[in-house]
């Protein structure tokens, strides 16, 4: 729980002149350094857009349903401030340190919260879109109704982070960690995983389509029946998944670690395997459209039983299947 600092309150004349013209505070405070601090300052409601708090001590201080909209918050010291119903829109929120924070209602739509440290943190029924969260800390976070189209993440660990009831159509993970996390988006397509760590993480069963997934490892998926469209899986690891009855069109898998993955039945159309590791993979019964390669793949008890090739040009690169070819 929050206790307030000891070393004393804001001064009532900076709070005022702060609430009154936030452009004037920010040329008083770089006279008088101490205006700064702002501990338990209330400033409800208040409109402080544009206002440079950058390294402001605002802990304990009162924000609920002020407009922050631009305003710079860079380095500022948080702790028990209370955000709720705030407006943070293109606000810059960056190198913040909060151990288990709230946030409920707040709109950050296009703020930057890079460098963030976060941990256990939880959004609530808050608007994120647009917003980049880079090399901060989310692990343990929670998501819950929140709006995340566009958000880009970028290098941040998020063991264990649970997205709850939340929206996401655009955006991306690039180099994160997420592994044993609930990722119960509402569309989960195209949304691109770049680099990432899945391992533990069970996705919806949904097709994939327009995905980019490039260098994620992934535990074993179901897809049995999917359409795979548009989806780029360049150096993805899906080992074990099932593909059986799929539609998989225009998309690479080249140099995937796709071993002991079952494309029984599946639909292949226009498609590459590439030096892909598809050691033990099963295309029994597959259908192969236009063109699919499979150059520079490892195929070692691969099984291509019964595949029918229709107007299809079939490049396996020389390899030789030992008697489990394609039919002549």
């Amino acid at each position: 729980m929050y206790v307030p600092p000891a070393d004393g309150q804001a001064d009532p004349d900076s709070v005022a002149l702060l609430r009154r013209d936030p452009a004037e505070w920010a040329l008083q405070r770089a006279r008088s350094p101490a205006w700064g601090n702002l501990v338990n300052a209330d400033l409800r409601e208040a409109n402080l857009r544009r206002a440079k708090l950058q390294d402001a001590d605002l802990r304990g201080a009162n924000l609920a349903a002020a407009d922050l909209t631009w305003a710079r918050l860079g380095r500022a010291r948080l702790d028990g401030a209370t955000l709720h119903n705030a407006t943070l829109r293109e606000a810059e929120f960056i190198e913040i340190a909060l151990d288990r924070p709230v946030f409920e209602n707040v709109d950050f739509k296009g703020a930057d919260l890079q460098y963030d440290r976060f941990p256990g943190a939880r959004f609530v029924d808050c608007d994120l879109r647009g917003v980049k969260f880079t090399e901060g800390t989310l692990a343990g976070a929670e998501f819950v109704r929140c709006q995340l189209d566009g958000v880009n993440f970028a290098r941040v660990p998020m063991q264990g982070v649970k997205f709850v009831d939340s929206h996401m159509q655009t955006g991306g993970f690039g180099g994160c960690d997420l592994t044993g996390a609930e990722l119960a988006f509402a569309t989960p397509n195209q949304i691109d995983f770049i680099d990432c760590n899945l391992t533990g993480v069970a996705l919806p069963v949904q097709d994939w389509i327009s995905v980019s997934m490039i260098g994620t490892r992934f535990p074993p998926q179901k897809l049995d029946g999917r359409r795979i469209a548009g989806a780029n899986l360049t150096r993805t690891t899906l080992t074990g998944s099932s593909f059986r009855g799929a539609r998989i069109i225009n998309t690479s898998l080249r140099d995937a670690h796709l071993g002991g993955c079952d494309f029984t039945n599946a639909t292949i159309e226009h498609s590459f395997f590439d030096g892909a590791d598809l050691t033990g993979a099963r295309f029994d019964g597959a259908r192969f459209v236009r063109e699919v390669s499979f150059k520079g793949a490892t195929l070692d008890g691969a099984s291509f039983g019964g595949v029918t090739v229709d107007g299809a040009v079939v490049d396996l690169g020389g390899t030789v299947l030992d008697g489990k070819g394609l039919p002549k």
